[in-house]
């Protein structure tokens, strides 16, 4: 359609996908997003991987709900890799995780799933950690694909949002703004 119209302008805002790690099939593995929206079918136990924005809030949601919740993150520490994150909030985080119970296993990587859970590496070390529900909340890549397949059409573009950087809502909003503004 794109390639057949006469357009004036063409606004690509595909956003993202999430990223899913090949766990083996031992078990289910959530997307954050769906863990978000169908909290009540975690069950109590939930092992949450990644210690980004998404899944640190995610962890809290699920603790205010009475679930036990562990925290699987590769970096050194949480929101490692967000941004941009208001100084307030990271700090927020990083301390209500700790207050509010939730274990957090930091240099840590997920192997693979279990019948009991999910296989880390942590320390050098292997650990089974039980849960009803494993959650991957490791962050997002762009969908750039319309992008791309348009890249030698002659009409003015622009690509927006996640599907240009990956970021938060703030900064689609601010990226689209900026675009519009001078359309």
């Amino acid at each position: 359609m794109i390639k057949s119209g006469e357009w004036d302008h063409v606004l690509v805002a595909t956003g993202s996908k999430p990223r899913m790690l090949d766990l083996g099939d031992a078990r289910e593995v959530v997307e954050a997003t769906d863990a978000l929206l169908a909290q009540d079918d975690l069950g109590r136990k939930v092992v949450v991987i990644g210690g980004g924005l998404t899944g640190c809030e995610l962890a809290l949601s699920l603790v205010e709900k009475g679930r036990e919740v562990t925290i699987v993150e590769v970096e050194k520490d949480l929101l490692a890799k967000n941004g941009p994150l208001c100084h307030a909030n990271h700090d927020m985080l990083h301390k209500l995780v700790p207050y509010r119970g939730i274990e957090v296993l930091t240099e840590a990587s997920a192997i693979r799933t279990t019948e009991k859970g999910l296989l880390v590496k942590v320390d050098g070390k292997e650990r089974e950690l039980e849960a009803d529900s494993v959650v991957s909340a490791i962050g997002y890549a762009r969908d750039s694909a319309m992008w791309e397949a348009i890249t030698d059409v002659n009409v003015p573009k622009n690509i927006l949002g996640d599907a240009r950087k990956i970021s938060n809502i703030q900064y689609a909003i601010w990226d689209a703004y900026e675009v519009a503004s001078k359309l």
